[in-house]
């Protein structure tokens, strides 16, 4: 399949206006944080499985805003900030998950629609932890070193939590396209 066609595709399914709906809030949540990975709510912009159920989750930082970190003007600021943090104590997240309600409420076909959170209310179910760690010594720089040759993408699931929706079988080649680029290990589309 041709990832160049992919924007036609989704112009045939969608509609010219919704599909760019679509391409623009996937877009809007593509921004870099500007601030701290630490401190920057991470979310699925498009619905997952979860055994039976549809969910959308977010993972929302526990970790406080620094005050003494480096400029943001430093192209390394993210990781350097990360890294401080890190040097220090654990970063946590708690994680959420947002059940499916209706697809007039909470479409699963629909990206261009937000699941409302009267509609659909977030629910704690877990914590994510990031242990303190030293990310610069030799250890740590194996680590990276490893992780940087990993593929992730929301098609490495378990058949239970397996991405849904048009949107997301069309986002598993460009995420293929990614992986192939950047020469971490191959998966097949």
């Amino acid at each position: 399949s041709n990832p160049l066609l992919l924007l036609p595709r989704v112009i045939g399914l969608l509609g010219l206006s919704r599909a760019f709906a679509v391409l623009g809030k996937l877009a809007k949540g593509l921004k870099e944080p500007t601030h701290s990975l630490a401190t920057t709510r991470y979310f699925s912009a498009l619905p997952i499985a979860f055994g039976e159920h549809a969910v959308r989750f977010r993972l929302v930082p526990r970790s406080t805003p620094a005050t003494d970190m480096p400029s943001s003007s430093d192209a390394e600021y993210l990781h350097k900030e990360l890294a401080a943090r890190l040097a220090k104590d654990a970063v946590e997240y708690d994680f959420a998950v947002q059940f499916f309600v209706s697809e007039d409420k909470t479409p699963i076909e629909d990206a261009s629609r937000d699941w409302n959170e009267a509609d659909a209310p977030y629910l704690t179910i877990g914590r994510l932890t990031l242990p303190k760690q030293d990310v610069a010594s030799p250890r740590g720089r194996q680590i990276a070193a490893f992780v940087e040759k990993l593929s992730f993408d929301p098609w490495h699931a378990l058949v239970d939590h397996r991405p849904l929706g048009a949107m997301m079988r069309a986002r598993k080649h460009a995420y293929y396209e990614s992986t192939q680029g950047r020469s971490a290990t191959p998966d097949a589309p």
